[in-house]
This record gives structure tokens, sequence and C-alpha cells, in this order.
């Protein structure tokens, strides 16, 4: 009965652990955008995405008030509360182009 608890409790404790794993995406295309910059406003926290737009952060030591700032060059950046992320279902975030007027 205590190794049943045990388990639990660890398992528990090991899923408030794992990273957040997502993909930047293209609005329109829907295509990974590759090297995207992920990362925590204010703190020595971040990633850079693959080459198709997968990227993993270990946010567990984060503030529930805390940001996540996602940038791309020629998209406009996206910023969530680390609340809004961990209650993020699809985990993936799109990104708008940016336009610019010459």
């Amino acid at each position: 009965m205590r190794f049943l608890l045990i388990l639990i409790v660890f398992s528990m404790i090991s899923r408030g652990q794992s990273p957040f794993n997502a993909r930047i995406i293209d609005a329109s295309t829907k295509e990974g955008i590759p090297f995207a910059s992920a990362g925590i406003k204010g703190k020595n926290i971040g990633t850079v995405a693959d080459e198709k737009g997968y990227f993993e952060l270990n946010i567990l030591k984060c503030d529930e008030d805390d940001t996540l700032k996602i940038s791309a060059i020629g998209y406009k950046t996206k910023s969530f509360t680390i609340t809004q992320i961990r209650q993020l279902g699809a985990k993936v975030i799109a990104l708008d182009l940016l336009t610019m007027q010459l």
C-alpha cells in the first residue's frame, strides 16, 4: 500500500515538472516557422524552435504571471502568461506576418 501511495505522489510531482512543448506556425500557411524564439520575459529562460517550428521549454520555475514571448523575424510577436500557456490545449502557436509599408 505504501509503495502505491509513493508511486502516485511521484507520478503527480513528475507530471508537474514536464516541459512545455509546442509548435510555432505561420498563421496563413500553417507551416512551421524555423528557428523562432521562445523565452520568458525578464528571466534567463528561453529556447529556439527547430527547423519545423517545434520547441520545448521548462516553465516549472516560472511564476503564473510571468510572460512567454514568441517571436520570429518577419512576424508579429505574441505573448502569453504562464497561466495561459499551462491551459493551452492544442500547443500550436500561430504567428501573423508583419506587414510594413515603404
